[in-house]
C-alpha cells in the first residue's frame, strides 16, 4: 500500500503539473492573410491572430503588437499621411486603433467592418459597420459618428476631397468632409448593387465595379458622363477588383469561374477592356489581397498553404508562411506508444511533428489531395489511413511521412475513417452512405442498415476502444445527428432505439456500452450532457455543457473517469460524469474545433486539436495521477 507521504507528493506534483499545463500554438504555418499594409522588405499583415510583421519581404514573419491574441483580423488601413496611424478589426472583433505603427492598439469605442482614409485628406476617414451603416471620423479614426446612412459600398474620389456612396437603394451620393453635407448624382440603374468600387487611377470618370447577386457575379465597368454601365467578366460569385499603382493600365480581379467553380484571377493590361483568364492560381476564399505599391509586378495573396507572394503580376505564387503558426487544419491523430509523433493534414498537405508540436515538417509524399480524416491502427501505430477530399484511400507504413494510394475513386471521399482495433485490414468509411473494407483499403461495399431510420447520411464513425463494437452517426440538419451501432465489422447497422438527436459522442475506453453525448438546443446556446450505460438505448441527462458550439468529446485514456469536452475557446473536464466542469484557456482560441484526440503513455496525457483557423494547438504532457479515484490502493 502507497505510503501517505507519497500519497502526499504524488498529490502535490498532480495540482502543481495540472496549474502548469500549457497549451502551444505553433503550426503548422500558414493560415489565411485578409490585408497587407506596406512595401518591398516591410511588411504587415492582418491575421486570425492579430497582426504579423516581417522584414525580409514575407520570407519570416513575427507575431507582433499588444492586440490580445486571437484577435480575428480581417481588415488593415493605415493613413496616407502617417503610416503609424492605422485601423484594424473584423467581422468577429473589435475595431481597434494605433499611433505607434502597430505596437500598441486601443479599442474604439465603435465597431465596423471596413474602414478607408481618404489619401487627399488623410485625416478624414470613412466605416460600415455591419449593418452597412456609414461612419465618419475627422481625426484620423480616434472617433466616429454615425452618419445615419445605409450604403453598399464607399469609395474615394482620386482628385477630389470627397467620398462617393453608393446606398442600399441604389442612390448614388457624393459626401465632403465631415460627412455634413450629401449631393445627390444620380441613381445607379442596374439589377445588382456594388460591393466594391475602384476609380481608375487618374480617371474620375470610370469606375470598375464587383458585384453580387443570388445566382451570378459580375465584374462591369461605369461611365459617369454617359451613365452607362458596361459588363466585363461574369462569375459566380465576385471578388475584389485592384489596380497597379506602379502600371497604368493594369487591373486584377477575382471571382469564382464558371467553367470549372474555382476561384479564378483575370488580368487587363489595357485599362479592362480586354482579360486574360490565368486560372485558379489562388486560394478559394480570400485569394488575391493586392498589389505592392511601389514595386512593378509584385502582388500579395494567398495560395493554399497560406500568405503568397507573386513577382510576374499573377501568373506564378510562391508560398510565404514561416512564421505565422495558423493553418487551417482538418484532421490530428497522435501516436498511442509515442505522444511526441503528430500527425496533423491542412489544406496544403500533412505535416508531422515529433516533438510534441513544438515544431512541424510537411511529410515527405503526401496525398495530392486534402485529407479530411485520418484514421490510426491501434495494433500498428505507425500505421496510418487518410481519407482524401477528392479521391480515395492513402495509406503511410512510416508514420505519416510517405504516403501511398490505396483505392482510386471518386466515389470514396470520406469524412470520418476508423481502422479495425486489432485487424488494420478491416476498415470503415462514412459520407453518406456507411461502407466497409475487408483488404485495408482496397475495396469496398456498402454497409446494410437494418431499419432505415430516415437519416442515413453518416458523417461521422467513433470505434469502441474496448471492443469491435462501432458506433455512427448519421446526420439530421442543423448538425444533429442520430445514433447507429454495429457490434462487429461487417455486421448489419441499425439504429438505436433510445437515441437522441445528438452533436457529439464519445465511448468509454474500457465499457464498450457507456456512452456520453451532448445535444444542443435550436439556439446552440445551451446544451445538455448525457450518459448511457446501455450503448444508446437509455440516456440520462446529467448538466449543461458550457460554451457548447462545434464541441467534440474524448475521453481520458489515462483516467478513464475524466471526460474532456474541447470547445473553440477553452478545453473543460469532468470527473463526475458531467455534472460539473472546470476549464483550461487555450493560446489561441479554435474558432472551429475540426478534430481532437488524446493519447497517453505511462501515465503521461497528451492533447491535440485541429481548428479552422490556429493550426493544430497541443497541450503540453502532463502526468496525470489517478490517486484521486483511490485506484493508488493496494500497489
Amino acid at each position: 500500500m502507497i505510503s501517505r507521504f507519497t500519497l502526499a507528493i504524488l498529490i502535490a506534483a498532480a495540482v502543481a503539473t495540472s496549474a502548469d499545463a500549457a497549451w502551444l500554438a505553433h503550426g503548422p504555418y500558414g493560415g489565411t492573410v485578409f490585408g497587407v499594409v506596406g512595401s518591398g522588405d516591410h511588411l504587415m499583415v492582418a491575421t486570425s491572430d492579430g497582426v504579423y510583421t516581417s522584414s525580409d519581404a514575407g520570407a519570416t514573419w513575427q507575431h507582433f503588437g499588444d492586440l490580445p491574441r486571437g484577435t480575428f483580423v480581417t481588415w488593415l488601413v493605415v493613413s496616407p499621411a502617417d503610416p503609424a496611424i492605422g485601423l484594424a478589426g473584423g467581422y468577429m472583433s473589435h475595431s481597434y486603433r494605433t499611433i505607434d505603427g502597430g505596437a500598441h492598439w486601443e479599442a474604439l469605442a465603435t465597431d465596423f467592418r471596413v474602414a478607408f482614409f481618404h489619401p487627399l485628406a488623410p485625416s478624414w476617414v470613412v466605416a460600415i459597420d455591419a449593418n452597412h451603416e456609414m461612419l465618419c471620423s475627422e481625426d484620423s479614426g480616434a472617433t466616429f459618428t454615425d452618419t445615419g446612412r445605409s450604403v453598399a459600398s464607399v469609395v474615394a474620389y482620386p482628385n477630389d476631397v470627397s467620398f462617393l456612396v453608393v446606398d442600399g437603394q441604389g442612390e448614388m451620393l457624393k459626401t465632403v468632409p465631415g460627412c455634413s453635407s450629401w449631393i445627390d448624382i444620380g441613381h445607379f440603374n442596374w439589377s445588382l448593387l456594388p460591393g466594391q468600387m475602384l476609380f481608375s487611377p487618374g480617371d474620375a470618370n470610370t469606375i470598375f465595379m464587383s458585384m453580387n447577386g443570388l445566382d451570378q457575379g459580375q465584374l462591369a465597368r461605369y461611365d459617369f458622363s454617359s451613365n452607362t454601365i458596361t459588363p466585363l467578366l461574369y462569375v459566380y460569385a465576385a471578388g475584389g477588383v485592384r489596380a497597379d499603382p506602379t502600371t497604368a493600365g493594369r487591373f486584377w480581379f477575382q471571382g469564382y469561374s464558371e467553367l470549372d467553380s474555382h476561384m479564378h484571377v483575370w488580368k487587363s493590361t489595357d485599362s479592362g477592356s480586354t482579360w486574360l483568364d490565368l486560372g485558379g492560381v489562388l486560394a478559394f476564399n480570400v485569394g488575391l489581397i493586392g498589389p505592392d505599391p511601389s514595386i512593378a509586378g509584385r502582388l500579395y495573396g494567398n495560395d493554399d498553404t497560406g500568405f503568397a507572394i507573386s513577382d510576374d503580376a499573377g501568373s506564378t505564387w510562391t508560398s510565404r508562411t514561416q512564421g505565422i503558426p495558423l493553418a487551417q487544419t482538418f484532421a490530428v491523430s497522435i501516436r498511442p506508444d509515442d505522444p511526441r509523433h503528430i500527425v496533423t493534414t491542412t489544406q496544403a498537405g500533412i505535416s508531422v511533428s515529433t516533438d510534441g508540436g513544438a515544431t512541424w515538417n510537411a511529410a515527405l509524399s503526401p496525398p495530392p489531395f486534402t485529407v479530411i480524416a485520418l484514421a490510426r491502427s491501434p495494433s500498428a501505430p505507425t500505421l496510418i489511413f487518410a481519407a482524401t477530399s477528392n479521391r480515395g484511400v492513402y495509406r503511410s507504413t512510416d508514420d505519416g511521412d510517405t504516403w501511398a494510394q490505396i483505392s482510386d475513386s471518386d466515389y470514396l471521399n470520406f469524412l470520418s475513417i476508423i481502422a479495425d482495433r486489432a485487424d488494420p485490414q478491416k476498415l470503415a468509411g462514412a459520407y453518406g452512405e456507411l461502407q466497409w473494407s475487408d483488404d485495408g483499403g482496397v475495396h469496398w461495399r456498402t454497409a446494410v442498415i437494418g431499419t432505415p431510420g430516415g437519416y442515413d447520411d453518416f458523417r461521422e464513425l467513433i470505434q469502441a476502444p474496448s471492443s469491435g463494437r462501432i458506433y455512427a452517426l448519421a446526420f439530421n440538419h442543423n448538425d444533429v445527428y442520430r445514433l447507429y451501432r454495429a457490434d462487429a465489422h461487417g455486421d448489419v447497422v441499425v439504429p438505436v432505439a433510445g437515441s437522441i438527436p445528438l452533436n457529439a459522442l464519445a465511448v468509454h475506453p474500457v465499457d464498450d456500452r457507456r456512452l456520453f453525448a451532448i445535444a444542443h438546443d435550436d439556439a446552440y446556446l445551451n446544451a445538455t450532457f448525457y450518459v448511457s450505460y446501455d450503448s444508446g438505448d437509455h440516456w440520462a441527462a446529467r448538466g449543461t455543457v458550457p460554451n457548447p458550439s462545434g464541441a467534440v468529446l474524448r475521453f481520458d485514456p489515462c483516467n478513464p473517469d475524466t471526460i474532456y469536452l474541447q470547445t473553440p475557446n477553452a478545453l473543460y473536464a469532468s470527473r463526475d460524469e458531467g455534472m460539473s466542469w472546470t476549464a483550461e484557456s487555450l493560446e489561441l482560441p479554435l474558432f472551429v474545433v475540426e478534430d481532437f484526440d488524446v493519447g497517453c503513455v505511462a501515465g503521461t496525457l497528451t492533447m491535440a486539436a485541429a481548428s479552422w483557423a490556429s493550426g493544430t494547438e497541443v497541450r503540453e504532457p502532463q502526468f496525470i495521477d489517478d490517486v484521486f479515484a483511490g485506484s493508488f490502493e493496494g500497489r
